[in-house]
């Protein structure tokens, strides 16, 4: 396995450098989702099929896995929250990752706590060397002062430093710093 910073990926997907397999761990659910819409929109004519444990159909998937689209040049394959998938089901995704087509984009996906060794565990006995792993947590202070400074420049508007710092301390996802930008972009833009 291949540990990449969220940085790094949005950087290859903007240069269309997408691996076939990602194994996205973390807390910020939001950001995940973000990231799969900016590979989709990256790459053009791009289906999502979303798994989780309940709607796992084993067929479906190695069928979805190892097969071209009909509709759509690339394939993107969702594992969502694979951490709660029964442990038949998981062995039978490793078990067949081998299979996997190269217009398909699988991305693996453990919510909530979960250290890189248990993900390591989990994925032990496959053929690593083609999984990127990536954590994706919610933004830092710097990162929310950064991207409200950029945001605000873009529109021509600036934000004081006492505000900033407040809004740092208390943003604690990417959801809630999209949220705020645009309350604060819509309360600028009235003034």
């Amino acid at each position: 396995m291949k540990l990449i910073t969220k940085d790094s990926l949005i950087n290859d997907i903007s240069n269309k450098k997408i691996e076939n397999i990602y194994v996205f761990f973390g807390e910020d659910e939001f950001k995940k989702l973000e990231i799969i819409n900016q590979i989709k929109s990256t790459l053009s004519q791009t289906e999502v099929f979303i798994y989780d444990s309940k709607n796992f159909d084993r067929e479906l998937f190695l069928n979805d896995i190892s097969s071209n689209s009909f509709f759509s040049s690339k394939k993107i394959i969702f594992l969502r929250n694979f951490n709660s998938f029964k442990k038949d089901d998981k062995e039978f995704v490793k078990k067949n990752l081998d299979k996997i087509s190269q217009t398909t984009i699988l991305i693996i996906n453990f919510e909530g706590e979960v250290k890189i060794k248990e993900i390591e565990e989990e994925l032990n006995g496959i053929n690593s060397f083609k999984i990127c792993v990536i954590r994706i947590d919610p933004p830092t202070p710097s990162e929310i002062k950064t991207y409200l400074k950029e945001a605000l420049k873009d529109k021509g508007k600036t934000i004081d430093e006492k505000s900033l710092i407040w809004l740092s301390e208390n943003i604690n996802s990417y959801a809630a710093l999209k949220n705020e930008t645009e309350k604060i972009l819509t309360y600028l833009g009235s003034k």
